[in-house]
């Protein structure tokens, strides 16, 4: 597995970044910044870098708070009135199938069924690749960007193994590291079950 090589940018990579963040994923700025400079930085690389100067892409997935949304205060969209909408109108707000959408939480959503079912886009990139997800497993982001629903971004883990990990801070930014962290989880859960067999 390679280790992740630090990094010493210049003066003109630094101009690069603060000139090029604003309104661009950190997808979208690392692919950049490699094909200008023609280096091979990862995303958490790049991200720690925005990160450690204070630069942000502007990029808003979420509502701030205190945001009041264009309805408000309106009475004649409170309740369903009979004449409101005609049997097999579509609002002008439907989003067709396929449609994807970002939570809350910052989760892509996808549309995969009419009338409005919604559905997450790292669990159907999972099971479209690689299967069903299992009970009891949980599906984690190995570089912590829930954005990236890439399937190599995309780590099946039991859920003690889990629970494991994030006792000792073994998910990190970078995809190797967490995925080595898998590993060390899978340990500690194997030592704790043979423990567990030899007290009985």
């Amino acid at each position: 597995m390679s280790k992740t090589i630090r990094h010493h940018y210049s003066d003109e990579e630094k101009e690069f970044l603060k000139k090029n963040i604003k309104g661009r994923s950190t997808f979208e700025l690392t692919k950049m910044f490699n094909e200008k400079f023609d280096v091979d930085l990862k995303r958490s690389q790049i991200r720690s870098f925005n990160r450690n100067h204070g630069l942000t892409s502007g990029i808003i997935t979420r509502f701030k708070k205190g945001h009041e949304p264009w309805s408000k205060g309106r009475s004649d969209l409170t309740g369903h009135k009979p004449t409101q909408f005609k049997k097999g109108h579509r609002p002008i707000n439907a989003k067709p199938v396929g449609s994807e959408i970002v939570t809350e939480d910052g989760y892509k959503k996808v549309k995969v069924q009419e009338p409005n079912i919604w559905e997450y886009k790292h669990r159907i990139t999972y099971r479209e690749q690689k299967g069903a997800i299992p009970e009891g497993k949980a599906l984690i982001f190995a570089d912590q960007d829930k954005m990236n629903t890439d399937i190599e971004n995309l780590t099946l883990v039991d859920r003690k193994e889990l629970l494991i990990m994030n006792k000792k801070g073994l998910i990190h930014d970078d995809q190797e590291l967490t995925n080595t962290g898998v590993s060390i989880a899978r340990m500690y859960s194997k030592i704790n079950e043979l423990k567990r067999k030899g007290a009985n």
